[in-house]
């Protein structure tokens, strides 16, 4: 068995992980049996192993199964998912965390961990915190690596630049889900983990067990029935299953083997947990280590299921909480994600002219909340400035009050007056699956710089997020959070940079560096999707190099180039 870098840790392991999770009541209680697979395991060259204090009694099964071979393997756990009835016993707290790793200790039967991971984010606990107290823990010597698991890109990219600017030890390892029927990954939790030179572990890579030949169309088992297992019930997922299956048979091999041979090939996956229940299932799975699929093979299955994306009901278990939504702003907002009408524009009740609040309007003097939801956005957006200045607005319109409606150019833009129907809470109310609904919808606009008289010019995809207390934000890529952002305030101040493992992040007050990836080919994969042919040489001889360019805002186009 040939072994892997688990990122820049240093420590080598095998590229199928044991996974613990079977080993209690959930799966198989017998300890003679968990005995017997761990040693089966640890001979077919297996040397990691994970498991979790919230897998009931797996860690304790584990830690005696593990008795006298605790140097032969990786060994690894988690922490931070609700355990009993108290409120405290989850989540990232330094309170919690100090008393879950000595649990975990315990129960494992030994004085450290190899690696320590966030087994769900924590939105309630400052990120500082966390680290603090995983630093502390490394620093001890009762943990040699921490990790995260289900971790949006965004927030990894958080969790990277405080560890940096607060001397703190950082995640080295992600652990997200990964398989044929979801593949969405690959879009930015990869891209991310490369970046910051991350292992990465996959659950589930055989889709809760979809991808095991028992789940067909037509068939019933007691899985399908269960709450916890709703996906299996997916018609999408069945129909793709079904072609996968007569793909593996063409292949001369099962769909097992052909699930865990895709997730493991890909060059940003370090390792993927298999978690048996049964001695048989331990020989079938390691059988799948010998596995190497054709070029043709993986194109076929890009047929299927294209990079990138995923096939009904995915397997994530976490989603940034949603905020609550007043009835009028949830109505606005079904109404811009289906891109119905005027999305952003909402009826005022008349009221009786109020002379003092008048003038405060009129004078940006803001009094009470009603006067902080009907201007304060409008006030801080850079073609307010534009109106106010009077220079023209991007689609060359003179009023704010008319830059709507389908005849206005930058009518796929969010701009001032679109979103002068939400006030700052509706506009926070955007859960990270709402805005990757509306992203992925062609409201994407773009950056035309000039290059020079001989060179074309240089397109750059962002993005808008909604993010806390202040303006739309203009970003780009999965670094969206504090600390890579520039406020727009009289012109654009942006970051602009795609998201490659060669990136390098960089801010200019009142300017943006570009800087693209070092290879050709990246640069060309990525100017292919946004110019045409003829223009993608002269973008990347230009890309090549390092350029500072003002942004102002008649730069910004309406963006008929297509979403990413």
């Amino acid at each position: 068995m040939h072994y892997r870098p688990l990122g820049r840790t240093g420590i080598q392991v095998s590229p199928f992980a044991l996974g613990a999770m079977m080993f209690s009541s959930f799966g198989n209680s017998d300890q003679d049996e968990v005995n017997r697979m761990v040693d089966r395991a640890i001979e077919a060259g297996i040397n990691f192993i994970d498991t979790a204090d919230a897998y009931g009694d797996s860690e304790e099964m584990l830690g005696r199964a593990l008795k006298g071979r605790r140097d032969e393997v990786v060994l690894a756990s988690k922490f931070a998912r609700q355990l009993g009835d108290d409120p405290n016993h989850q989540g990232g707290s330094r309170r919690w965390i100090m008393t879950a790793v000595e649990n975990t200790l315990r129960r494992l039967q030994t004085d450290h961990l190899d690696l320590y991971q966030m087994h769900r984010p924590d939105p309630r606990t400052d990120i500082e915190e966390t680290l603090s107290a995983l630093t502390d823990l490394v620093r001890s010597g009762k943990v040699r690596a921490i990790g995260t698991s289900d971790m949006p890109a965004s927030e990894i990219v958080e969790a990277q630049w405080v560890a940096e600017r607060r001397g703190l030890e950082r995640f080295r390892t992600e652990q997200p889900h990964y398989s044929l029927l979801d593949r969405t990954i690959e879009r930015e939790v990869l891209p991310v983990a490369q970046r910051y030179g991350m292992g990465t572990m996959i659950w589930s890579p055989l889709a809760s067990g979809m991808l095991t030949g028992r789940v067909r169309r037509g068939q019933e088992t007691d899985l399908r029935r269960t709450r916890m297992f709703a996906a299996l019930r997916d018609e999408r997922r069945i129909d793709a299953v079904e072609q996968f299956i007569p793909l593996a048979a063409e292949a001369g091999m099962s769909l097992t083997h052909l699930a865990l041979a895709f997730v493991i090939a890909h060059p940003g996956v370090t390792s993927a947990l298999i978690g048996p229940r049964t001695m048989e299932q331990l020989d079938d799975l390691l059988a799948a280590a010998d596995v190497e699929l054709t070029d043709e093979l993986l194109d076929r299955i890009d047929a299927i299921v294209p990079p990138g994306t995923g096939v009904g009901r995915m397997d994530q278990e976490y989603n940034t909480p949603p905020h609550r939504l007043r009835r009028a702003e949830a109505a606005t907002l079904a109404r811009a994600l289906r891109g119905v009408g005027r999305p952003f524009r909402r009826r005022r009740r008349r009221r009786r002219a109020n002379p003092v609040e008048t003038v405060r309007r009129r004078y940006g003097w803001l009094s009470s909340a009603r006067s902080m939801r009907s201007v304060s956005w409008r006030r801080r957006m850079s073609d307010a400035s534009s109106h106010r200045n009077n220079r023209p607005l991007p689609c060359g319109r003179a009023s704010a009050d008319d830059h709507r409606g389908p005849s206005c150019r930058c009518n796929g833009v969010l701009s001032t007056a679109d979103v002068g129907g939400l006030s700052k809470a509706g506009a926070m109310a955007l859960s990270l699956l709402e805005r990757e609904e509306f992203l992925a919808q062609p409201h994407v606009a773009a950056l035309s710089v000039a290059a020079g008289p001989d060179r074309g010019p240089l397109i750059v995809p962002i993005w808008y997020h909604y993010t806390p207390g202040g303006p739309i934000w203009v970003s780009t890529g999965a670094d969206s959070r504090k600390g890579k952002l520039i406020a727009a305030a009289g012109r654009f101040s942006l970051l602009v940079h795609q998201v490659a493992p060669t990136t390098r992040y960089v801010s200019v007050e009142g300017r943006a560096k570009v800087i693209g990836p070092s290879s050709d080919d990246d640069l060309r994969a990525i100017a292919g999707r946004y110019l045409s042919p003829e223009k993608v040489e002269p973008y990347v001889a230009f890309a090549r190099g390092e350029h500072r360019i003002e942004l102002e805002p008649e730069h910004w186009l309406s963006a008929d180039l297509g979403a990413p």
